[in-house]
């Protein structure tokens, strides 16, 4: 369970605003991620993340998109050490937006095996291995909290295209979701 409220990360620093340890810590499941983003900036005006502008800005981890031909996206360290995350440039807007948060789980999640195996790269594959299930959950949670889904739907927008909208993932991923949130919708 994340950090409700907004999160004021200056209360756990010194004198000397040096951080008293490393902030993205906190930022290690997608409800903090989410409250960390609303607090700051990172929510869009219709309600959904801006994952790729929070990735590179708070993450400082660098988006590549380009042709990965049947590879949806990767991560790994490029030679400097640096992490990067690869996208498929041929897929849609929302394809990419749930890649890149399918990604952003294997960093948090899975990083800890190749801190020194550099060459591991994690990606999308035919077998659905425990890894890559832990993945698309995390990606699940941090574009369509169920919090967020249930004020919205709530609030009166029932409409999958318009929620998928809101929250920048496919129609297809929305009524999943909404599905696995119990609401009754027509397939």
């Amino acid at each position: 369970m994340g950090i409700r409220g907004n999160l004021d990360f200056s209360l756990f620093q010194d004198k000397r605003s040096k951080p008293l340890f490393d902030e993205s810590l906190l930022l290690s499941n997608p409800q903090s991620i989410w409250d960390y983003a609303d607090a700051n900036g990172y929510i869009r005006d219709s309600g959904g993340l801006w994952l790729k502008r929070f990735i590179e800005e708070k993450l400082k981890i660098k988006i590549i998109e380009k042709d990965l031909d049947q590879i949806s996206g990767a991560i790994t360290k490029n030679s400097t050490g640096e992490w990067v995350i690869l996208v498929n440039s041929n897929n849609t807007v929302e394809r990419r937006n749930f890649t890149l948060g399918h990604e952003l789980g294997h960093y948090f999640l899975h990083r800890e095996p190749f801190v020194d195996e550099e060459t591991q790269i994690f990606y999308r594959q035919e077998v659905h291995d425990d890894k890559e299930y832990a993945a698309d959950r995390f990606a699940v949670e941090l574009l369509m909290p169920a919090a967020e889904v249930e004020k919205i739907v709530d609030g009166g927008i029932t409409s999958i295209p318009e929620l998928a909208k809101k929250f920048g993932v496919s129609p297809k991923a929305m009524f999943f979701r909404l599905k696995e949130l119990g609401y009754t919708v027509e397939e």
